[in-house]
């Protein structure tokens, strides 16, 4: 079953425990994750304390520790774990605690799919996503396009955002 939701956000409200947030600006791509009193914020200033790691990446800025989590396809993840508690492990910083978050594969994501939703405020996504095995190796690949955008309630405050990744692994 698909949690995505709309952000990244959303999919972690959906997929864990004790992790809430909020919309910085009414924009559902720039949230504000709130675990166990710390944050993970898209905005310089706010008191930081939780560590995003993809595929063992981590997803902080070096200066501010700002997340950007508009840059993570949310489409693209297979799995998350979320570490409560302070560990030097995580790197400065993970005052709260660290998520993990892994990524599909073609072993995995042996398919593909196309999707696309329209709504209310002219809100439009397309995901385009394709992964698997090449034939007679171990060599795996995984590839997915995402295109969303919505013009809110107010004047000015659109949002278009383009996704695109892939990878390709072996054993």
């Amino acid at each position: 079953q698909d949690h995505s939701g709309v952000s990244l956000a959303y999919y972690l409200k959906n997929t864990t425990q004790c992790i809430s947030f909020h919309e910085v600006g009414g924009n559902p791509c720039q949230p504000d994750i709130f675990f166990r009193g710390y944050s993970a914020a898209s905005i310089t200033g706010n008191p930081q304390g939780v560590s995003i790691f993809v595929d063992g990446v981590r997803e902080n800025q070096p200066f501010s520790d700002v997340v950007l989590w508009d840059t993570i396809p949310t489409w693209a993840l297979a799995g998350t774990q979320v570490v409560a508690g302070s560990n030097p492990i995580y790197g400065l910083n993970t005052l709260g605690g660290a998520s993990a978050m892994q990524t599909k594969n073609g072993k995995l994501f042996n398919q593909g799919r196309l999707e696309g939703t329209i709504g209310s405020w002219d809100r439009t996504a397309g995901l385009l996503e394709y992964g698997g095995i090449l034939e007679g190796t171990n060599v795996d690949y995984y590839f997915g396009y995402e295109n969303s955008s919505e013009q809110c309630g107010r004047e000015h405050t659109s949002s278009t955002l383009h996704h695109a990744f892939c990878m390709r692994g072996n054993e």
